[in-house]
């Protein structure tokens, strides 16, 4: 593992309201202490390069023993309260991709990988069959989704109230409010 270290970076920036201050953010299970500055982040050498974006440095972190990647790239929307740019849309305002859009192909398998593709989408490699594109709910933070059927097997099951999912790659199960659960069983 590389670790990054902000000192030795030529295009680093420490951003003043952040010097010196702590950052600490929850990631399921785990937690991450670090301060923030500016970088040029690229997914490759020299490749699909943001010149300028915000990332926290860290220094610390508990909980996450079990990840044996370099870091965390989140992928999620901007929330109404955060001045920095997500890492699509510093992609797209260094023009590094054309769409503010990117895809995400999880294989189980161990000899086909996953895929991420950024700035754009591959219908024919990926898709098994026509995509259906949904909007993200409007009101939340999130890439959440309004529901509109469940089926079970090739049976379908009803339900009389307004409800939302969250994809999430993170986790492995599907979890339910009661009232949500009580309501099918």
């Amino acid at each position: 593992m590389d670790d990054f270290d902000p000192e030795t970076s030529l295009t680093w920036k420490w951003l003043p309201e952040h010097r010196n201050n702590v950052l600490v953010s929850g990631y399921g299970s785990g937690i991450i202490f670090g301060e923030v500055g500016e970088d040029r982040m690229c997914m490759a050498q020299g490749q699909m390069c943001a010149d300028t974006h915000r990332i926290a440095s860290v220094f610390s972190e508990k909980g996450l023993d079990f990840m044996w990647t370099d870091g965390i790239m989140g992928l999620g929307k901007r929330r109404y309260n955060d001045y920095s740019r997500t890492y699509i849309e510093s992609l797209y305002a260094s023009k590094a991709i054309k769409k503010q859009i990117f895809s995400l192909s999880l294989n189980m398998e161990k000899d086909s990988g996953s895929k991420l593709t950024l700035g754009d989408y591959d219908l024919h490699a990926f898709a098994k069959g026509p995509i259906k594109w949904h909007k993200s709910s409007i009101d939340r933070e999130t890439w959440a989704l309004n529901l509109t059927n469940i089926t079970f097997g090739e049976e379908p099951l009803y339900f009389n109230f307004d409800a939302g999912v969250l994809p999430d790659t993170g986790s492995s199960v599907i979890s339910l409010p009661q009232a949500t659960y009580d309501h099918f069983i």
